[in-house]
């Protein structure tokens, strides 16, 4: 009978956790810039009458949410701008949407940022591996220009 001898099994073991760490602090961090972004695109957007809307703008990590559980939201303060709401929902009004288009024109730009921060985590602390997306995000964002210069088009 042949016997094999596995040793460095601990390594291995270790610099998965590591790994899986890093990964999820940085999962964490893309999907806080994709947050951030998302809160841009959409204050550039959204109606501005007395610009208090606007200026209640937010994006936070959803308390208790961390790793790949972290949740981001965005969105507008309803206690400085209650009519946010409503603002958002009139159909067929200019600035109506203001979050949702920005999350559906920008959905491929927030995927890469995720990907791309993600992927920093797989490189650790050697700085080696990791996941390259620049070549994927400016496609993503390429294709991003593309549909909105079709929905203007399509909508003139």
């Amino acid at each position: 009978m042949a016997a094999v001898t596995v040793t460095g099994l601990d390594k291995v073991l270790k610099r998965l956790a590591e790994v899986a760490t890093d990964t999820a602090a940085a999962f964490e961090a893309g999907i806080q810039q994709a947050g951030e972004l998302l809160r841009q695109e959409s204050s550039a957007v959204v109606p501005v009458k007395t610009g208090a809307l606007k200026a209640s703008s937010f994006t936070r990590t959803e308390p208790g949410t961390s790793g790949y559980g972290t949740r981001v939201l965005v969105g507008y303060a309803q206690d400085t701008a209650p009519y946010a709401y409503l603002v958002h929902e009139r159909s067929g009004k200019r600035g109506a949407k203001f979050l949702e288009t920005p999350a559906r024109q920008n959905r491929d730009r927030m995927a890469m940022i995720v990907a791309e921060e993600t992927g920093k985590g797989l490189a650790g602390k050697k700085g080696k591996g990791g996941f390259k997306a620049s070549k994927s995000r400016a496609r993503a964002r390429k294709a991003a220009k593309a549909r909105r210069a079709a929905k203007k088009a399509g909508g003139s």
